[in-house]
């Protein structure tokens, strides 16, 4: 077997991955990042490419007024759990300066969105696709790193006289490859969306429900670093989201729509509502799981269609129509018979909203738009639309417990020398729920930290 000396190796090319090797190799650090699947990006090229700053020019501009410190109380309070309160603050501590980064590769970001667990506008949506390209050029070109990609990491090494995790096993062509590290390895390979097993034991209660995300995200990661004791945190966290497209074969993945965000109203197989639509849409997701077949339709109207927005493709209405993915009728009983919903049930359900909002009386008790922003308003433009929707599960949300040096920590307490984690990987991070924009944010802030933890000792 050969071996190869660096200082330190970053498992994983996402977001996460490339965030760390940039820190790494800006150090003056010999770093290789090595990628088991043929193609870099793991699930930042999939998701809807917002990132949850504070405090930016690009608010400014749109007379947004937020502060790191109104970013770490919504976190706080969107976590509800103590134990998130260490890395909330390190993601809030460090969130500007990713910006920033972010903006020197030539990153531009559309106008900012609101979304869920959001109490001011913040989520900054741009092409993810962009900044994965953006950031690898930069390593390529500047540090002359070249991603290793097909290069499966299939083992962590554990020194034997000091314990610390020291080296990795790779297969590159078939054969197996030591890369020694002298600082240390950052995983960054991701979550276990996409491994029925993982899922099987950890979240059994979501059998059945749609799995999205990298085609790498089968918790390879998670399996190695648990061969050294690492622990886990935040397995309640795993609770899906309400918005994917419910097809017989998926066209793409993650074709996400959340048109309930602008006032669009979610129903049952039946016709009937279940939910405050206001409520974030993994609450939302929770609450379909109790559903008939754990699937329904997001129901709007032309005033909804009329505020579509390009980025995120979340709120691009407009192109989801255009690709034939949404139902349009002139009338509430035609759109029923469509979509094969019985027509008085929905006829009655979207009368009763609108009578609910106009005297807000709502029987769910809806007032808002998400989070507050914005009121709602009955749907009463023609044409209707329809939007036949599941519960999914794309990112995890639970993982590897770290501290907030990103260190990894064993299932005693204590930190696992050598080991640090940065992405999707890593747990506690979010807690009981989950702001819109905090996944790709700590994936690039993270990744920055866990190396600067490395390169301390």
């Amino acid at each position: 077997m050969s071996v190869k000396e660096v200082d330190l190796v970053v498992v994983g090319a996402g977001l996460a991955g490339h965030s760390a090797a940039i820190e790494a190799s800006k150090a003056g650090a010999r770093v290789v990042v090595l990628e088991k699947m043929p193609d870099i990006g793991g699930s930042t090229i999939l998701s809807g490419g917002s990132f949850a700053f504070a405090g930016t020019p690009e608010q400014a501009r749109q007379g947004i007024q937020d502060s790191a410190e109104l970013l770490e109380r919504d976190l706080k309070a969107c976590a509800d759990r103590d134990a998130a309160h260490e890395l909330i603050h390190a993601y809030v501590e460090h969130q500007f300066a990713a910006y920033e980064l972010l903006r020197q590769l030539g990153v531009v970001f559309d106008p900012v969105q609101f979304s869920s667990n959001q109490s001011v506008p913040r989520s900054h949506p741009t092409s993810p696709q962009r900044v994965i390209e953006l950031m690898n050029r930069h390593l390529r070109e500047q540090y002359g790193v070249v991603v290793q990609t097909s290069h499966p990491v299939t083992a962590l090494h554990r020194d034997a006289e000091n314990a610390r995790i020291s080296a990795v096993i790779a297969v590159q062509e078939g054969t197996n490859v030591e890369y020694r590290a002298r600082l240390g390895v950052v995983l960054a390979s991701g979550g276990f969306s996409q491994s029925p097993e993982l899922m099987s034991m950890l979240a059994p209660h979501l059998d059945g429900v749609l799995l999205t995300g990298g085609a790498g995200n089968q918790g390879d990661g998670l399996k190695m670093a648990w061969a050294h004791g690492a622990a886990i945190a935040d397995i309640d966290a795993l609770v899906p989201t309400f918005g994917a497209l419910q097809e017989d074969t998926l066209s793409e993945p993650n074709t996400i729509l959340l048109a309930y965000y602008r006032g669009g109203i979610v129903i049952n197989t039946a016709g009937h509502r279940f939910v405050d639509e206001s409520k974030s849409y993994k609450s939302i997701g929770k609450a379909s799981m109790d559903q008939p077949g754990a699937c329904g339709f997001q129901i709007f109207d032309q005033k909804v269609m009329d505020l579509s927005v390009r980025s995120p493709k979340t709120l691009d209405f407009q192109r989801a129509f255009d690709l034939g993915r949404v139902t349009q009728a002139n009338s509430i009983a035609e759109l029923a018979g469509k979509i094969g919903v019985d027509a008085r049930t929905l006829q009655h359900t979207v009368a009763e909203y609108n009578d609910g909002i106009r005297h807000q009386r709502d029987k769910h008790g809806r007032k808002h738009l998400s989070n507050r922003v914005g009121e709602a308003f009955p749907l009463e433009q023609a044409p209707y639309y329809a939007y036949a929707t599941v519960p999914y599960m794309a990112t995890t949300y639970a993982g590897l417990k770290v501290d907030k040096q990103m260190r990894v920590i064993d299932i005693w307490g204590r930190p696992i020398g050598g080991l640090y984690a940065a992405g999707e990987i890593l747990g506690g991070a979010h807690g009981r729920g989950y702001m819109t924009g905090a996944s790709l944010g700590k994936a690039l802030i993270f990744g920055r930290l866990a190396v600067q933890s490395a390169l301390a000792g």
